[in-house]
């Protein structure tokens, strides 16, 4: 029983963990893309301008 719990709490730890390090990578994805979104959009308002 002991042991089934054990094994049992380290799967949801491991679980959470990856749930948690998708997130951030996630986070970290949108804003390079939002970084990137931004930077085309400044440089489609500069071709219009020039």
């Amino acid at each position: 029983m002991e042991y089934k719990f054990k094994n049992y709490y380290l799967r949801n730890s491991i679980h959470a963990f990856m749930i948690f390090s998708t997130l951030l990578m996630a986070d970290k994805l949108k804003l390079q893309i939002d970084k990137d979104l931004t930077l085309k959009r400044e440089v489609k308002m500069n071709n219009y301008t020039a």
